[in-house]
Parts: C-alpha cells; sequence; structure tokens
C-alpha cells in the first residue's frame, strides 16, 4: 500500500506557486529549508497533476515540480528527504469531515444535491432498476432540510420504488436514516422493537408502524430477540458493512474528492 504523507501545516494555496523552468533560470532562488524529491506529488492542478519533487520555505511551498528542478533550491542547510515514491498529498485542513462518510457515499449511492423527495426517489429507482433483485442498495447524502418542499422520507416511499431490494440510505451527517419495509425485515425490525441506545425508530403515532430511524450512527443491525440473545457473532450486519476491499475504495475516493473540492 503506498504510503500518504500530509503536509498538514503547509496552505493548499502554496501549491499555486509551482515554478517553471524559465523563470528559474532568470531568478536565482533562495535555498529552501527542506527539498523533497522522488515523489509522487499531487499537486491539485490540472495544468501539472503531478510532480517529483517540492521545496519549502518558511513553512510555504516555493517549488514544484522535477527533481533537476529542485536542486537550485538546495543550500548547505537545506534538509533534503527522499521519499522513494511516496505520494504526497496537500495538507487537510477541515474543522469537522466524514471522513469514511464521504468515501462510502463516493463508492455506493450518492444522493449529494437531490432538491426534493421526488428527485431522490428517482435517483433510487434508477439505481435499484440497475440491481439485481434481493441484492442490498445503500447510499449516503440526502438531506430533507434543503429540499422544497421539507419531506422526511419514510420506508412507504421506498417500498414504491423498491419491494424486492432491501435499501438502506444515510442522511448527509449521519444521524438519521430511511429504510424500506424490505430492510426492515431482514434485520428483524418491527413496531413493537424498543429504541437502541442512543438512538430512535420513528413510528407512525396511529398505527405504531415504523417510518424511519433518525438520531442512530451507524447501519441497521439485527436486533430482533434472538439475536440480541445469541452470542454477537451470530447476528448478521444488516446490510452488509464495508469489508476490506470496500473500505480502500472509499479512503481514495474521499481524498480524490476533498482534492478537488472548489476553494475561495
Amino acid at each position: 500500500m503506498k504510503r500518504f504523507i500530509l503536509l498538514g501545516s503547509i496552505a493548499l494555496i502554496s501549491i499555486a506557486s509551482i515554478s517553471s523552468n524559465r523563470a528559474e533560470a532568470k531568478v536565482v532562488p533562495v535555498p529552501a529549508d527542506s527539498v523533497f524529491i522522488n515523489g509522487n506529488i499531487y499537486t491539485v492542478n490540472e495544468k501539472q497533476p503531478h510532480a517529483e519533487a517540492l521545496a519549502v520555505k518558511d513553512s510555504r511551498i516555493v517549488y514544484v515540480g522535477s527533481n533537476q528542478g529542485a536542486t537550485a533550491y538546495r543550500g548547505p542547510k537545506t534538509n533534503m528527504i527522499d521519499l522513494h515514491g511516496a505520494t504526497v498529498v496537500p495538507g487537510l485542513t477541515d474543522s469537522h469531515y466524514h471522513l469514511m462518510g464521504v468515501g462510502e457515499r463516493e463508492v455506493t449511492l450518492n444522493l449529494e444535491g437531490t432538491t426534493s423527495l421526488e428527485d431522490f426517489l428517482s435517483k433510487v429507482k434508477a439505481r435499484v432498476d440497475k440491481t439485481e433483485s434481493g441484492k442490498w442498495v445503500t447510499g449516503r447524502g440526502w438531506i430533507e432540510t434543503f429540499w422544497s418542499p421539507q419531506a422526511f422520507p419514510t420506508k412507504y416511499d421506498l417500498d414504491k420504488v423498491s419491494p424486492n431490494n432491501p435499501i438502506f440510505l444515510e442522511r448527509a451527517d449521519g444521524h438519521g436514516a430511511v429504510a424500506n419495509s424490505l430492510a426492515f425485515k431482514i434485520a428483524g425490525i418491527t413496531k413493537d422493537t424498543p429504541n437502541p441506545f442512543g438512538g430512535e425508530i420513528l413510528k407512525d403515532k396511529q398505527s405504531g408502524e415504523i417510518l424511519h430511524k433518525q438520531h442512530v450512527m451507524g447501519a441497521i443491525t439485527g436486533v430482533s430477540g434472538n439475536c440480541k440473545a445469541a452470542s454477537k457473532a451470530s447476528c448478521p450486519e444488516v446490510p452488509p458493512g464495508f469489508g476490506v476491499r470496500q473500505s480502500s475504495a472509499a479512503f481514495p475516493a474521499t481524498i480524490q474528492q476533498f482534492c478537488t473540492f472548489p476553494g475561495p
């Protein structure tokens, strides 16, 4: 697995100051504090997406380019660092970022940007139509507060577009989710199921039937009486959780999404 080096204190905007060979010929650079060579450097610059070397002076990137060009920034006190092919990405500075949640959204059904319940259901149906009957459809990214009109989806809405595929779709913030009747059946959740610790299964006030789950971090898990009484190993994770292969796909998807996010 390739190593990732996060240059946390170096601002993303510094990467824009990429020196050209022509400029190097006219100006003698000030020796850098550190020079990184032999790397796989992700620049977030469409015209020069990758480079093999960079130079840092006073905690700012002053050069990104070739190993040969970086030698101009080498001085008697410069710290030379051989990356041996390691990948370098911009420092990720974010006060609140759903690292794996965003990655999961990118590799499953991305519902970010849906504008209404109808739009949401249309995207879900399109995915269901391409999915083998009986297979799970999972996704994330919808948020009803941005819809017009605002309307929290229910299992009845999902049942209309997916009677034969279990569905589990997390809200953008991860604090809520909606599933269809088949998903609740597989999980063993009924109108008599008590609320899980720290969460709530929202039910119709008249019939007591389940509508959706709210304030729940994570997926629906089997909570029937038999499962709770049995060992944890016998309780299937519903829907199937991320395995090693899915996790390895989610993290790069997160990095790609973050690095291509439009700046100010």
